[in-house]
């Protein structure tokens, strides 16, 4: 169910660029000029748009305690 963000935590969320990588469509995000945020244990998520936010609110918000970070 969370495969997804195991996989965005176990991995460099950024790239060479500074493209941090959505963790629900896998879009790379230019953190300045992402839809959303949202904080679990410490580390940023960065999103490109609001289906994503929705999604991974949706999953990842049933199982962990996430920090709104708009």
């Amino acid at each position: 169910m969370l495969e997804w963000l195991h996989k965005a935590r176990t991995k460099d969320s950024t790239d060479a660029r500074g493209v941090a990588i959505d963790p629900v469509c896998g879009m790379g995000v230019q953190p300045g000029h992402a839809v959303a945020t949202r904080k679990v244990d410490e580390q940023v998520f960065y999103f490109c748009s609001e289906r994503c936010v929705e999604e991974f609110d949706r999953d990842a918000g049933s199982t962990l305690s996430i920090t709104l970070t708009r």
